[in-house]
């Protein structure tokens, strides 16, 4: 199944897209974290803070697992 998919979708992303990525997603981590723990310690309510940091958790997984073309801008062209 995965086989038909690879033909459809380019599963790679090059070096700087890696990078990009990678900071992306903490920057969205420590927005989470911030904006769970003010929402939670105001509300005083530690499952408000939980779904706070697990829907940021869910926006960074779509935002940079998913390989998007933003992160294929580079080609490394192989050597074979």
């Amino acid at each position: 199944m995965l086989d038909n998919l690879k033909k459809y979708v380019d599963f790679s992303i090059d070096y700087k897209g890696q990078r990009l990525s990678y900071w992306i997603s903490r920057l969205i981590m420590v927005v989470a974290l911030v904006v769970g723990l003010a929402v939670g310690y105001h509300r005083q309510d530690f499952m408000m803070t939980v779904y706070i940091i697990l829907g940021f958790g869910a926006v960074d997984f779509v935002l940079t697992v998913l390989p998007w073309p933003m992160f294929r801008r580079m080609n490394l062209e192989w050597r074979g």
